[in-house]
């Protein structure tokens, strides 16, 4: 039962972060111009709407995924820990499953713009490998 708990509690925090995304999505202003709104929980980055589309998909499904790399690992054998170092194990494959690949791609695509070398070389290459 606690497992089936945590599991809808994982599941309900990654959809209310999946509608915080989708709230930033491009949108048409009133002049028919197509406008961007950062994320509703806010962003690292000032020029957030500076970058490509692709670019700040990337932004935010890394922010999901750092956030779970950075959960505390509930120490000891207690159900409750157990179970927390599932959902964070479960949140980190979900995130962050081939982002390593995404951000090489981002890289080449996007090599001789600056600005967006700046915003992704702030990110840490090899993390679903362990290495950096």
């Amino acid at each position: 039962m606690v497992r089936a708990v945590g599991h809808v509690i994982l599941l309900a925090g990654m959809l209310a972060v999946a509608a915080c995304a989708a709230t930033h999505e491009r949108t048409e202003a009133v002049d028919g111009n197509v406008a961007c709104q950062p994320p509703v929980s806010g962003t690292d980055h000032e020029d957030y709407c500076d970058y490509p589309a692709d670019v700040r998909v990337f932004l935010d499904d890394r922010a999901l995924c750092d956030h779970f790399r950075g959960e505390p690992w509930p120490e000891g054998d207690a159900a409750e820990g157990r179970e927390r170092r599932h959902e964070i194990v479960d949140g980190v494959r979900a995130a962050c499953t081939g982002t390593d690949r995404r951000l090489d791609a981002l890289k080449n695509r996007y090599a001789n713009d600056p600005a967006v070398m700046r915003v992704l070389s702030g990110y840490e290459t090899g993390i679903e490998s362990g290495s950096e």
